[in-house]
């Protein structure tokens, strides 16, 4: 499966996910069987009218975990009279890392995928009651299910899956009929012809530093004329990778939260800037596998990410602006805020991995008058809160910080009902993840219940 994580996460963290997955592995050869036979149902002969050949499309939505598969559109040579969701068989064969092995490796691996509901569309997926050439199918999806990114412990990055495709078949002792006779055989082709996402909204565009540090990056740009601006900075799994690419920053994260009617409404309109960092924000040059023991207040990035803030703010004549980011993003944000100042409008770090080595007395005096609002999880234990977000919240708040709200939570659960585990209780992700609270708007401050997005609001009237 592909689980989105930062840099830092450790292997008492992953081994958490693992037990979710071991059942997974020990039924992929039967799920394999299963989808080879519903193939080969698909393409067997019986008496009825020629038989129909097929392409497809899907969509990748953003999720509170990441991205998704969560819909196809088929599109037939002819129409077809009526679908329903047990017509269809659907599989997904991807390269995934195995959380069971050792090595964590990466291998090859065919997932069955739930149909949810199948229905006549248009070629854009709208549903019509009319016999069709189109066929749309949603597709369940959840944490565990239907991502089209992996991630590589080993690397600590997310990349798109490569290989990745579905196949698409007609369910045993279901038939398809065009003008009401049955259809003998149907052929779907198992390369993609296209995709959507939800974060197509988004434009891609790069810039060069004066150092030589070049960043691609994601940019969205609001319906109305605006001066205020976004900027999110990603956690670790998000850095550039050969074959990266910074649609993988606005899906990898539910980056498109950003992008959502309610938060531009919240807002009044803003843009949004999501760069992809060439390795790591917290990267000072020196990090290596003993990570924590050289992480410091520095970043090979501030000077140069800097410049591509103020350049993108410059072209497009913006002057209300805040910074927000999780986990290496999150350390990144409390970076650019000691470095930059008032010069920003307000920061919000989540799950940051500012260390408490590094908190020295010109750092507190640096943030203590700065809008900053904190998130994390008390069970976070990939960036323990002991020793990154705690110590540094604890001497702001003696050095007297005039704009400080803070936002914990015991864990991170699903708050939509739509996922649960095995007592029927909601699905609990890795306390490291409290950005998605943030992304739904439900972080609250402790002190006053200040929503952080109210709160960045109120920072850029």
């Amino acid at each position: 499966m592909c689980f989105q994580t930062c840099y830092a996460c450790t292997r008492r963290g992953i081994r958490k996910v693992i037990f979710m997955n071991k059942m997974l592995k020990l039924s992929c050869t039967a799920l394999l069987a299963a989808a080879l036979a519903a193939c080969s149902s698909s393409s067997s002969s019986s008496e009825g009218t020629d038989g129909l050949n097929g392409t497809y499309t899907y969509h990748i939505g953003g999720y509170d975990w990441g991205a998704g598969v969560d819909k196809v559109t088929v599109t037939f040579d002819s129409a077809v009279d009526e679908v329903s969701p047990d017509m269809f068989t659907v599989t997904e064969t991807k390269n995934a890392t195995d959380w069971s092995s050792e090595t964590f490796e990466i291998k090859e691996t065919t997932f069955d995928r739930k149909v949810e509901d199948a229905y006549l569309s248009d070629a854009q997926g709208v549903k019509t009651d009319s016999p069709s050439k189109y066929v749309t199918l949603d597709l369940y999806v959840s944490p565990n299910d239907g991502s089209p990114m992996n991630y590589d412990f080993n690397s600590g990055r997310n990349s798109w899956c490569d290989p990745y495709f579905l196949t698409i078949g007609v369910a045993e002792g279901q038939k398809l009929k065009s003008e009401g006779k049955e259809i003998s055989a149907v052929v779907i082709d198992t390369k993609a012809a296209g995709k959507t996402t939800d974060a197509d909204s988004f434009k891609t565009a790069s810039f060069k530093a004066e150092d030589g540090t070049e960043y691609q990056y994601a940019y969205y740009e609001p319906a109305e004329k605006s001066n205020k601006l976004f900027v999110w900075l990603h956690g670790g799994g998000e850095g550039a990778t050969e074959n990266s690419d910074p649609y993988i920053v606005t899906l990898a994260n539910k980056v498109t939260a950003y992008t959502s009617e309610a938060f531009q409404k919240e807002l009044g309109n803003a843009w949004v800037l999501a760069p992809q960092c060439p390795t790591l924000w917290m990267d000072n040059g020196k990090l290596g596998d003993n990570w924590m023991e050289n992480l410091t207040a520095d970043s090979l990035y501030t000077q140069s990410l800097t410049e591509l803030i103020d350049s993108f703010a410059k072209e497009h004549d913006l002057d209300k602006i805040v910074i927000a980011g999780c986990s290496n993003g999150g350390f990144m944000t409390v970076n650019m805020a000691v470095a930059n100042g008032d010069k920003y409008d307000a920061y919000v770090p989540i799950a940051e991995g500012f260390i408490d080595t590094a908190i020295t007395d010109d750092v507190v005096n640096k943030l203590k008058d700065l809008p900053m609002y904190f998130i994390y999880a008390e069970n976070d234990d990939t960036l323990d809160p002991e020793h990154f977000s705690k110590p540094l919240l604890s001497k702001l708040e003696e050095a007297g910080a005039s704009n400080l709200k803070v936002s914990t939570t015991k864990n991170v659960t699903d708050s939509s009902g739509k996922y649960k585990n095995e007592k029927g209780e909601p699905y609990e992700y890795s306390g490291h993840w409290s950005w998605i609270y943030f992304d739904n708007n439900e972080s609250v401050s402790n002190d006053d219940q200040t929503s952080s997005w109210s709160w960045i609001a109120q920072q850029i009237q």
